[in-house]
């Protein structure tokens, strides 16, 4: 029933990248259940990695993108395997596909390939193929797997047998749609290769689908628009370690304030921005467990006073604004992540560094915590009249700037209506509807003057009250047509009488009640039927 945040500084690099998988849609439906909780991810370190997404936009021309052999014993699959994940939205889905093997440089040519097939033909249903050369020499085995997953179209190939390493292993496609893929050697997988042969080498090279260095977001929630994906700053060039050294980063020497080489950037599969902000997280100094500090094998991560180790990366950079987000919780309980990620977009600063924004390595900008909470002020000020009769009380109302759930006034009273009888000074301590509180002006409210009336006296089946001018009576709180003299004969049917005068201020007075029942006596003219 509190308010929070929770940071999530991990994810993987492969997946659909469209933050409609099930983890995020999960994530999402938390975020919608309940006002007060905030999401906040980190965009993941893979900016450095080079160019291992690649776009590819089919057309009726036979295109393709070629992945290198990695002969790294470390490999995901081992040495000599090709992997890759590739993601389209269902209505994309609907190219032709086959897989090759060609010559590298410098002779280059196709020398193998499979039957071309449609994309979802046979979904959900291994499929297992080979490449033979012209003399029917097997190159490689492939095995490929598809799915229809949350409106997408997805596919894993794998050669898992490559006989000829030398080659470079095409995808090639053809028809109409769009897909996404991703690999990479950095991941245990296999490098796109980017180095390319002209077109009087390899006329069909025009149709090659270029790999590019966008996209290197982790997947999952990173790319959900509820949630606040974070990017790298440095946050500062180095420090003085625990052995009293100073330290800088070997190889990087990225001045403070601008983006980390190793930043993942954008966009997500649908293009959205991403990520949303970024914030200082390489070399930085933070809380650490007892037990690396008191290790001095750790002194070149601790800083000089011995009580804050060194880290880095979007996982830093990610609970900093994490931070930011329960600062924001804090003074505005209510709130949500909408709003959140609105005034945090809205208060970001840019700088030489950032460019013109948004883009997809800074996002929005950077955060300016002081500004982002300043913008959840909001002004209240109290409106009525600063006179009182008492009867009848006033009404006193807040008028405010913010959209208004509650307010607690000063003479106790809940809501944003305050009724008062008295003289005094009044204010309130108000809520948005996003739980940020202010507090408002205060009003003084002066008591006016009343003409003194006196109780009613009966004489008979006479009533009788002495005010000075404008008299009233009433029989069980409704005015008494044309009863307006200082006296009144009363008739059946009886009841609770009372008289009033008002002031030339509209201020009441009025009387005690009387309560007139019918008896025996004095009932001269009335027969009594029994």
């Amino acid at each position: 029933g509190m308010p929070a945040i929770v940071n999530l500084s991990l994810g993987s690099y492969l997946g659909s990248h469209d933050g409609n998988d099930p983890a995020t849609d999960y994530i999402e439906s938390l975020l919608d259940e309940h006002p007060g909780r905030i999401v906040v991810g980190a965009a993941g370190n893979a900016g450095a990695k080079g160019k291992y997404h690649v776009t590819g936009n089919i057309d009726a021309d036979t295109s393709f993108v070629w992945l290198q052999n990695n002969p790294s014993s470390g490999a995901a699959f081992g040495a000599n395997h090709i992997y890759f994940d590739l993601w389209s939205d269902l209505s994309d889905g609907v190219f032709d596909y086959a897989f090759g093997a060609d010559l590298p440089s410098p002779l280059y040519g196709l020398r193998g390939s499979t039957i071309y097939r449609p994309a979802q033909a046979s979904v959900g249903t291994p499929i297992f193929d080979t490449i033979f050369n012209s003399l029917g020499n097997r190159i490689a085995t492939i095995e490929i797997y598809t799915e229809l997953i949350d409106g997408n179209y997805h596919m894993e190939a794998y050669f898992s047998n490559v006989d000829s390493t030398a080659y470079n292993f095409r995808f090639s496609t053809t028809g109409s749609g769009k897909y996404d893929l991703w690999s990479g050697a950095w991941l245990g997988l296999n490098n796109l290769i980017t180095t390319l042969p002209s077109p009087t080498v390899l006329p069909e090279i025009i149709h090659y689908h270029m790999p590019d260095s966008l996209q290197t977001i982790v997947s999952n929630w990173a790319c959900s628009e509820k949630v606040i994906t974070v990017g790298n700053v440095r946050n500062r060039l180095g420090h003085i370690d625990n052995n009293g050294n100073q330290y800088y980063p070997s190889t990087d020497m990225t001045p403070p304030g601008k983006l980390s080489p190793n930043s993942s950037v954008g966009p997500s599969r649908h293009g959205l921005t991403k990520p949303d902000i970024s914030a200082a997280g390489d070399v930085s100094l933070t809380a650490a467990p007892f037990w690396l500090l008191t290790n001095p094998t750790y002194n070149t991560l601790i800083d000089s006073g011995g009580w804050h180790a060194r880290n880095g990366g979007t996982s830093m950079a990610s609970p900093c604004v994490a931070g930011i987000a329960a600062l924001y919780l804090e003074k505005c309980n209510k709130a949500n992540y909408a709003s959140f990620k609105s005034d945090l977009i809205a208060t970001a600063f840019t700088d030489s560094y950032t460019g013109v924004v948004p883009n997809n390595s800074y996002g929005f900008g950077k955060p300016h915590a002081l500004n982002l909470l300043q913008a959840t002020e909001f002004t209240a000020t109290i409106l009525g009249s600063n006179v009182t009769c008492g009867n009848p009380p006033s009404i006193l109302s807040i008028s405010s700037s913010s959209p208004l759930a509650s307010a607690i006034w000063s003479n106790g009273g809940i809501g944003l209506t305050d009724t008062i009888s008295a003289a005094g000074e009044y204010s309130a301590l108000v809520y948005s509807t996003r739980g940020c509180a202010v507090q408002s002006d205060t009003i003084t409210v002066t008591q006016l003057p009343l003409l003194p009336i006196l109780p009613i006296m009966q004489s008979g089946n006479t009533l009788a009250s002495l005010s000075f001018t404008d008299y009233q009576w009433t029989l069980n709180g409704i005015d008494i047509p044309g009863a307006t003299n200082q006296t009144l004969d009363i008739t059946a049917p009886f009841g609770t009488y009372t008289c009033y005068c008002t002031s030339d201020d509209g201020c009441i007075s009025e009387t005690p009640p009387m309560t007139i029942t019918l008896g025996l006596n004095g009932i001269d003219s009335q027969e009594i039927m029994l």
